[in-house]
C-alpha cells in the first residue's frame, strides 16, 4: 500500500496469546477462545467468508478482518481508477 494514513487507537486489553506453528510449508496461527467469543467468529463464519488483512504498522502488525477493508465503496473506487 502506497496510502499512508494515520489513526489513533485505544488499546482495550490483551485477550489472548497465540503462537505461530508450521504445517504443511505455511505458517499458521490459532484464534484465541476469548476473540473468538467477543468479536462472534463463530457466528460470522457462517454467513462470510472470513480472511484476515495483515497490516503493518510502526508498532508491529495489526490484523483486521477482510471485509471490513474491502467494502462496495472501496470496490467502486478501484474499478474509476
Amino acid at each position: 500500500m502506497t496510502d499512508e494514513k494515520k489513526y489513533l487507537v485505544q488499546f482495550e486489553g490483551l485477550l489472548g496469546t497465540s503462537k505461530p506453528f508450521k504445517q504443511g510449508g505455511t505458517w499458521r496461527i490459532t484464534i484465541p477462545k476469548a476473540v473468538v467469543n467477543r468479536y462472534k467468529i463463530e457466528e460470522e463464519s457462517k454467513s462470510k467468508l472470513l480472511s484476515y488483512a495483515f497490516i503493518a504498522t510502526n508498532k508491529g502488525i495489526m490484523l483486521i478482518p477482510l471485509h471490513a477493508l474491502i467494502t462496495p465503496k472501496v470496490l467502486e473506487n478501484a474499478l474509476e481508477q
